[in-house]
């Protein structure tokens, strides 16, 4: 099910003129293929976290929304708010999977590219088991 409806916004989607996906449809400033990405991709990926976190196969999370799949999502746009939201979203998923040093360096990488992040990376419970790391700490002593 899911599956085929994905393949059906795919269609529909690769019918619409490219630059119309430019246009910005809302008032926060996204264009329409963001929010597209945001409602198709980021919000439903963290239905599916949450569900492989709570029935013990967090080996997944990483499996399918490991680095394979962000450097997928990256290439959608070069700018450093994507860039930054798409590694510290990648920096959640190392974090609830239990790779911590790793999601530390996505988080500073994350960071350093999109510094409106590190007010809301500093309360993410995403983040929580990466709050006692001196590494993590260190992130925010000079912010």
């Amino acid at each position: 099910m899911i599956k085929g409806t994905y393949t059906r916004a795919a269609e529909y989607l690769s019918q619409v003129n490219a630059a119309d996906l430019q246009d910005t449809i809302e008032d926060d400033g996204r264009p329409c293929w963001r929010i597209l990405t945001d409602n198709l991709v980021t919000h439903p990926m963290i239905h599916v976290w949450d569900i492989l976190q709570k029935s013990g196969r967090g080996d997944q999370v990483i499996e399918i929304f490991g680095d394979a799949f962000t450097e997928r999502v990256r290439d959608l746009d070069g700018s450093p708010g994507w860039q930054g939201l798409v590694d510290y979203n990648n920096a959640c998923v190392l974090a609830l999977s239990g790779e911590l040093s790793r999601a530390v360096r996505r988080l500073k990488n994350a960071l350093e590219t999109n510094p409106e992040l590190v007010a809301w990376s500093q309360e993410d419970s995403d983040l929580e088991s990466l709050r006692e790391l001196p590494e993590y700490q260190d992130l925010y002593r000079t912010k």
